[in-house]
């Protein structure tokens, strides 16, 4: 890898474990805020913003509760979401704008830091978001 790009992964790195600790609750607060800032840029900004909440309100429900899980002698363990790091995503020029939302949302609600590869097309929408 080329310095810039060891760079940028360092980066993401130093900070997942900030991001991972704060709890699904907190990961979901800030991206409703997010939501709410990206309302206000337009159609764009409106549908993106939608599908910020959508991802919300779903991983909520699926992710964000502690499970309890009784083993077999009597011993307690839970199932609880953590994220994994780092994590790349990539789309092609004609992905709609929702589907990165999408991915970007799953996985910043898990815990997980993101590194977007975006082609040109994309980045300065990105950038207004």
């Amino acid at each position: 890898m080329n310095s810039k790009v060891n760079e940028i992964v360092k980066q993401a790195d130093s900070q997942w474990e900030e991001w991972n600790a704060l709890g699904c609750a907190a990961r979901a607060d800030l991206l409703l805020r997010w939501a709410a800032k990206m309302a206000q840029h337009g159609s764009f900004g409106l549908i993106a913003a939608k599908m910020v909440e959508y991802q919300v309100k779903q991983g909520s429900a699926l992710i964000a509760q502690t499970q309890l899980m009784p083993g077999p002698t009597g011993e307690s363990n839970e199932l609880y979401t953590a994220g994994r790091g780092v994590f790349i995503i990539r789309c092609s020029a004609d992905a709609p704008l929702t589907a990165l939302v999408a991915m970007l949302c799953a996985a910043l609600l898990a815990g997980n830091c993101i590194i977007l590869a975006l082609p040109q097309e994309q980045q300065q929408t990105a950038r207004k978001l």
